[in-house]
């Protein structure tokens, strides 16, 4: 008998070891993210036009959410924004005025992408600078903070600027209603389904609503395997797209339509939401556990088996 009530403490004991160490492995698995520039220096001469790029990496972990806000020095003139791949459904959408940015990807996750690139005119000679602060992203799974290491811009200018303006490029200013509202051209990127040809799809602006406007997307001309559909005097304000063939929503995404800038981009990827790394330990943790179990229920039936001395 004491035996038996050894056997039992062992496994009491193995099997507490392994919650403690899935619950400290949960905590520090979002531990070791980056929201950087690329690339972080260079350069370059008055009037001279160059790239850089943001990016997201969570260190292997999923993550579906992400802000930060961008400050560039004088020295630089943002001349355009392409958003990147992060599939964001942005809460605050970046433009040339102001590139920062809070997003959210969803019923996706990713671990690693470029939330927009910036083409840059050296204006001013000097130490321009591009300074991230306030930059956060949360997992996919628990919503919990992801610990970032930030990257900053730095990069030289040399040379006169007499002939260079500071004004960035204009952008188009939205045009309002009879009730003094904004109103946005919208323009949807989506990844095509297998089989389906373009005109078979139909994209749906706030479905089933007084509002409802449907439109049929046309080929992507930067992607053959996208679509895109525009949308036209759009009101500020949330937003509902959705993606239909033959009447079934293949996808659906909500939009926080809003800014300085009358053409507004979104996008959904077409990539699985990836599983979390939390529920893979705790997976893995429950078959160990399940496995010491087994060996000590057949240890044990074995023994009272076993012939008395």
């Amino acid at each position: 008998m004491e035996i038996k009530i050894a056997y039992f403490r062992q496994f009491i004991i193995f099997l507490a070891v392994c919650l403690i160490s899935l619950f400290f492995s949960q905590k520090t698995l979002a531990a070791d993210g980056a929201i950087t520039l690329s690339p972080q220096t260079g350069n370059y001469t008055n009037g001279q036009t160059f790239n850089i790029s943001i990016g997201i990496d969570g260190g292997g972990t999923p993550f579906n959410a992400a802000k930060a806000t961008v400050a560039i020095s004088k020295e630089l003139s943002v001349q355009d924004l392409t958003i990147g791949n992060c599939d964001f459904a942005f809460v605050k959408t970046p433009t040339q005025t102001d590139p920062s940015f809070a997003g959210v990807i969803l019923g996706g996750s990713s671990k690693a992408c470029t939330v927009y690139e910036l083409e840059l005119k050296a204006i001013s000679s000097g130490t321009a600078s591009i300074t991230l602060v306030d930059t956060a992203a949360t997992t996919y799974k628990g919503a919990e903070k992801i610990l970032l290491s930030v990257g900053y811009g730095r990069y030289t200018i040399t040379g006169t600027a007499t002939a260079i303006s500071a004004s960035p490029s204009p952008i188009e200013e939205p045009t309002l209603n009879s009730n003094g509202a904004k109103l946005y051209d919208i323009h949807f990127t989506f990844p095509l389904p297998k089989n389906i040809e373009v005109p078979a799809l139909k994209v749906v602006l706030d479905s089933k609503l007084p509002e409802e406007m449907v439109v049929t997307p046309v080929l992507s001309p930067e992607n053959s395997n996208s679509a895109v559909a525009t949308f036209e005097k759009v009101p500020e304000g949330v937003h509902t797209i959705s993606t239909l063939h033959d009447e079934k929503v293949l996808s659906k995404q909500i939009v926080n339509v809003s800014g300085n800038n009358k053409n507004l981009t979104f996008g959904v990827g077409a990539k699985k939401p990836s599983y979390s790394w939390i529920l893979y330990s705790l997976m893995v943790g429950a078959v160990i556990c399940l496995s010491i179990l087994g060996a000590y229920l057949y240890r044990r039936r074995n023994q009272s088996q076993s012939p008395s001395s």
